[in-house]
């Protein structure tokens, strides 16, 4: 008999339902604030500059860009310049190379890029840049590697182009982003400013002159996924390329900015 009792609670405890499974806890929500800083907004790029003005966002899936301006490049080639190099070496770079690497984009040495950019062929190089970033509206001025023109959307590409390093070793490639993010101070101005970005890793390259009385300036930034050109041209003023350099701020503001 006690057999078959406990055989029936056996059989009884069997036909129980199992206990219910709690459902894990929802996640919470994504920071609306966070959300929002990384989310550039187009629309909100209305910048009025006494002079003609142009800017290209891409990268996270993103492709925008505003005005119509097509400049010389100025400074801002001497990226390429430098990853052409190194890939023109397959990343074996002598120690006295990487130190001129270095002064060419931290200080913008014009000299040490001529050199560079002599050894590597002159128009040859920005006809490689051309090809491997798919540029689609970057024309050559023959000997003249300042004054490639491009549009922002090029320029956008061409920050791009760096951070994916093609032809370079992913340590070269990290290399030139860290030197792109110690500019020396002159040259660091325009985006960087931008008070939506501040405390972002921007790595940048900016280029500046004054041709006869008008100013060509220049600004790229790349940080995080992003690529953010911003071209200006304007007669020249008090205050120099500055007048440039806070249109680059203000459209960088714009497009990132939260409230």
């Amino acid at each position: 008999m006690k057999r078959l009792i406990v055989l029936a609670l056996l059989l009884s405890a069997c036909q129980q339902p199992p206990p219910p499974v709690r459902p894990p806890d929802p996640a919470p929500p994504p920071s609306k604030v966070a959300e929002q800083s990384w989310q550039p907004n187009a629309a909100a790029v209305d910048v009025q500059v006494d002079g003609e003005y142009a800017w290209a966002l891409r990268g996270n899936g993103t492709d925008l860009s505003g005005g119509t301006a097509r400049t010389n490049t100025e400074s801002m080639i001497k990226v390429w310049i430098a990853l052409d190099f190194v890939a023109s070496r397959r990343s074996v770079v002598s120690p006295a190379d990487e130190s001129a690497l270095a002064k060419m984009i931290r200080d913008s040495d014009d000299q040490i890029a001529q050199r560079f950019y002599l050894q590597l062929g002159g128009d040859a190089s920005v006809r490689r840049l051309i090809g491997t970033c798919r540029l689609a509206d970057t024309r050559i001025t023959p000997g003249w590697w300042s004054k490639t023109t491009v549009s922002a959307m090029d320029a956008a590409r061409l920050g791009e182009c760096l951070v994916d390093g093609p032809g370079i070793s992913p340590e070269w490639r990290d290399k030139l982003v860290a030197m792109m993010r110690d500019i020396a101070s002159d040259g660091r101005f325009g985006i960087p400013e931008a008070p939506a970005l501040q405390g972002k890793p921007l790595a940048i390259k900016n280029g500046w002159t004054l041709h006869t009385d008008t100013w060509t300036v220049t600004c790229l930034a790349v940080w995080d996924g992003w690529s953010l050109a911003v071209l200006v041209r304007f007669k020249d003023r008090p205050g120099g390329h500055r007048y440039g350099a806070e249109v680059c701020a203000t459209v960088a503001d714009q497009l990132f900015k939260t409230a």
